[in-house]
């Protein structure tokens, strides 16, 4: 299971699965890549929604797997649900030498369904995972910005009411190069409120607030050893005077979502996605700045598929398995220290060897 790039003229993808995800995130940024890839087909198990979503998008519909010319296929993107990835997996296995899947996070729920993932995605020339959230243009720049040395040292993470399970370890662990969880713990706060901590080695911290709340107000403030990047006007105030503090806000140009930026302390960066603007004019129904943000997210993840992009190079499947079981068990209060980590291990090693004795 690789994660070298593929180069060369455009590349042929074939899409499994037709729900959401697919109809509001892969079409409409697979559309604006164009030039880099070219939808060859769409499978799913629902023919019904299958043809309306083919001819909407102006893809082929594909009605049997087994019918499909693999030799005329280069990759194939998985968006199924996590039961399904085995049985999907497992229908390419033929032609995995040569296939490069990309598939969506979280891989695996269960250790049943771990046993049977890790057995197959390691035949395929290569594994890509769709690990939007990290991606998304706003946390781009904060990386990008802690590597120009805007705050110093990376030292604390706060997400509030946002930055889901899984979705949300894999950004806090983007700023220590996906290093493992030493030690998580988790309080309650009345009936609603969680605060899930996690530590790194090198004392880097991170807490998650719960609930998560997917289109209500929250955001993400980082702690670093000479400033601050926050998405709270109000811990600007509380930190002025005392070390340079940075605010990261979205920016709208006529009404229109285009991008995000950083401003602070005499010094600014801004990205503005190209495909952010394109994606508001396509046919698909979820347009909220969530979901926009993700399609920004997906784009970064598959434009690495043919651009140098160490970040999705380094995450791959292992740690995706990692986020999505260490998140769960951390949420549980069941990860109150790591001692795997001592001997450059971690907790997914025990894991692994549970899901094969009771898989």
């Amino acid at each position: 299971m690789t994660n070298q790039r593929v180069t060369g003229p455009r590349l042929r993808m074939l899409i499994v699965g037709a729900g959401r995800r697919v109809q509001n995130n892969f079409l409409p940024v697979l559309r604006f890549l164009n030039a880099q890839f070219k939808v060859v087909g769409i499978f799913s198990r629902s023919p019904s929604k299958l043809q309306g979503v083919a001819d909407r998008w102006g893809v082929p519909a594909v009605h049997s797997l087994s019918r499909v010319d693999m030799q005329g296929v280069d990759i194939v993107a998985i968006s199924v649900p996590t039961s399904q990835n085995a049985v999907v997996l497992r229908a390419l296995l033929p032609h995995a030498a040569r296939l490069r899947v990309v598939i969506d996070t979280p891989i695996a729920n269960n250790r049943t369904e771990l046993r049977a993932v890790r057995q197959l995605l390691v035949q395929f020339a290569g594994v890509t995972v769709t690990e939007d959230y990290m991606n998304f243009p706003s946390f781009a720049l904060v990386r990008e910005a802690v590597t120009q040395g805007f705050i110093g040292r990376p030292v604390a993470l706060t997400l509030n009411n946002t930055g889901y399970l899984y979705h949300g370890l894999a950004l806090i662990r983007s700023f220590v190069n996906f290093r493992p969880v030493v030690r998580s713990w988790r309080h309650a706060v009345g009936g609603l409120t969680t605060i899930v901590g996690f530590q790194f080695s090198g004392g880097f911290q991170a807490c998650v607030v719960g609930p998560y709340r997917s289109h209500t107000a929250g955001g993400m403030t980082l702690e670093g050893s000479v400033g601050i990047i926050t998405e709270f006007p109000i811990d600007i105030k509380k930190a002025s005077g005392k070390h340079p503090a940075y605010l990261l806000s979205l920016l709208y140009t006529n009404g229109l979502l285009t991008g995000c930026g950083i401003e602070g302390d005499n010094r600014c960066l801004k990205i503005e996605p190209p495909e952010l603007v394109a994606m508001q004019g396509m046919p698909f129904e979820d347009k909220s700045e969530l979901n926009l943000l993700r399609g920004c997210g997906l784009a970064t993840v598959l434009r690495s598929l043919t651009e140098q992009d160490e970040l999705n190079a380094t995450y791959g499947a292992k740690n995706a398995l990692y986020d999505s079981f260490i998140s769960g068990l951390a949420q549980q209060g069941r990860l109150p220290i790591d001692p795997l980590t001592w001997i450059g291990g971690d907790a997914m090693m025990l894991v692994h060897a549970l899901s094969c004795l009771r898989g």
